[in-house]
Parts: C-alpha cells; sequence; structure tokens
C-alpha cells in the first residue's frame, strides 16, 4: 500500500479530534434548552446532563462523518467476521481479560495496597456485582471498541503505518477520559450561555501531573487494543478483552478498599485507583508479546492474506 508522507496520517487524528470538540461545543450549545425539556420529566444535575447531551450529539454526527470518511462498513468498524465466529472471540476476549486484569489486581493485594473488605464478601452481592460488571464491560466494549479500534484506528490506519494508529487512537482513548463535567455554581439562573463555563470544567485535570501515571496506563490499554485489532483483523477479540477488564476492576473495587498510606501506593494512579503504573508495566509486558505477532498479521494482510480471525 502506497503511505504517502508522515502528515497525511495526521489528517484523520485530526478529523475525529475536531469532530468530538465539535460534539462538545454542540452540547454546550444546545445545553439551556435541553436543560428545560429534561427538567422538567426528571431531576438531573447538570454537569451530568452535558457529557450525556454531547454523546447524543456524537452518535447522530458520527454515522454521517463515517459515511463521509468511507469508514461506514463492516470490515473498516472491525465486524468482518460472520456472526459466530465473532461472538465465539468475544467469549475468548473475555476470559483473556478477566485474566489479564485479575493479575494487577492480585499483585496489588500482595502489596498491601488494597485489602478484602470482608463485610460484603457474600455469595449475593458477589455475583451480583459480577454479573452486573459483565453486562456493563460488553456495552463499554462494544461502543468503546466500534469507535477507537473500529473507526478511528481504521481511519488512521488507511492513510498511515500500523504504529502510527496504534498510537494516535490510544492518544484520543487516553485523553477522553479525563474530560469531565464537574459541579459548578452558575451564580445565578440558567441560561442560553451556561453550556460554555459548564464545558470548561470537563478539562481541569488537563494540566496536572497526577494524572500522568492513569494517563499511560490507558494509554497502553489502548495501545494493547489496538494490537489486537491489528492482530485479528477486527475488534471481536478487543471487545472481549475490554469487557473483561471492566468486570474485574467494578467487581475488585466492590469487594477491596485502598490501605490508606501504603508504601506501594504509587502504583495505582489517580482516575480509579486502580489503573496506574502497575498496570502500564504489565501491558508493556503484553504489548512486547503482541507486538510482533500483529506487525506480522498487519503486513500479510497487506499483501492479501486473509485475517486470521
Amino acid at each position: 500500500m502506497n503511505r504517502p508522507g508522515i502528515f497525511r496520517p495526521m489528517r484523520a487524528f485530526l478529523i475525529f479530534t475536531l469532530f468530538i470538540a465539535a460534539c462538545l461545543l454542540a452540547a454546550a450549545t444546545l445545553f439551556y434548552p435541553a436543560w428545560l425539556g429534561v427538567s422538567a420529566l426528571a431531576e438531573i444535575p447538570p454537569h451530568k446532563l452535558l457529557p450525556r447531551l454531547a454523546k447524543v450529539v456524537a452518535a447522530i454526527g458520527l454515522v454521517l462523518l463515517l459515511r463521509r470518511m468511507h469508514l461506514w462498513n463492516r470490515a473498516e468498524l472491525g465486524y468482518g467476521l460472520e456472526k459466530s465466529r465473532f461472538l465465539a472471540a468475544v467469549a475468548r476476549g473475555w476470559v483473556a481479560g478477566t485474566a489479564i486484569m485479575a493479575v494487577p489486581f492480585a499483585v496489588l493485594m500482595l502489596l498491601g495496597v488494597r485489602e478484602l473488605d470482608t463485610s460484603v464478601l457474600t455469595l449475593s452481592l458477589v455475583s451480583a456485582t459480577a454479573v452486573t460488571g459483565l453486562f456493563a464491560g460488553l456495552a463499554v466494549g462494544f461502543v468503546e471498541e466500534t469507535f477507537f479500534r473500529g473507526a478511528i484506528y481504521a481511519g488512521i490506519r488507511r492513510d498511515g503505518g500500523l504504529w502510527t494508529a496504534v498510537i494516535l487512537s490510544s492518544v484520543i482513548y487516553a485523553a477522553l477520559h479525563f474530560i469531565r463535567t464537574q459541579p459548578f455554581d452558575p451564580s445565578g439562573p440558567l441560561g442560553w450561555t451556561s453550556g460554555f463555563p459548564l464545558l470548561l470544567t470537563a478539562f481541569h485535570k488537563f494540566g496536572s501531573p497526577v494524572i500522568l501515571d492513569s494517563f499511560v496506563a490507558l494509554m497502553a490499554a489502548g495501545s494493547f487494543l489496538a494490537l489486537l485489532r491489528a492482530w485479528t483483523g477486527n475488534i471481536a477479540l478487543a471487545i472481549g478483552v475490554h469487557a473483561g477488564w471492566v468486570m474485574v476492576i467494578k467487581l475488585g473495587k466492590r469487594v477491596t478498599d485502598p490501605v490508606p498510606d501504603s508504601g506501594y501506593g504509587f502504583l495505582t494512579g489517580t482516575y480509579d485507583q486502580v489503573i496506574g503504573w502497575l498496570a502500564a508495566a504489565w501491558l508493556a509486558v503484553l504489548i512486547l508479546w503482541l507486538a510482533r505477532r500483529a506487525m506480522e498479521a498487519d503486513a500479510a494482510r497487506e499483501n492479501g492474506v486473509p485475517s486470521r480471525g
């Protein structure tokens, strides 16, 4: 495949970055009329309405954008496998993801960074949390993998090399985790411009060094998932792995508590008190194991060899 210059893959990266920015601005613009309608039906804090509104705008706009970029098809989005093989790969990924995330949790407990909360160790609570985490993980996995390792990865990979797509898609993936609106006092009644100062609160974590560990870990997670896409040619395995991660984190945080003043507390990050330097190091090991396989599979696919599935 012809790769015309080093700046071309940045085009897709900038398009998706601008798309995200446009969705946030559109949500801020539509915030007040949406608030009037929603608040008449149910109580919802303003800082929670804005991100939900942005997701609705993004869901609508993304279809139009992907059609425009010629990415609105099963193969580009990572759904090229037949249904039965796809679901089987998701299941295998879930088993792998559960095992992968169990490792840093076990290490954190061995090091005394987290400890079991025996007061909640009941079969009913553990089972309910695991089931809830499984369904939440699958929902997050399908949505995020379709967007990040489906659309964004495919758009950048089409114009650039494998590692360019892996890294740039992971930058967007990690950054979006830290865009969170905060409760704020509008100093008066809400109005047509209230969405914009509320939107500014979403970026309060950027520029703070305390997010570095979690950002690096999320970059590593995104890179590993992108390499799974490169290795298999689809996103089924990545969806399953992502779902397993989410389930273990939800279950682990429910049945364990952080230990105050632990000497190894720096191994966990500020994002969720789990994803930090330890998780980043563990994922780096897995990336080293996967990288060669992904590169060989990606090169073979470029030469017309069918995907491993």
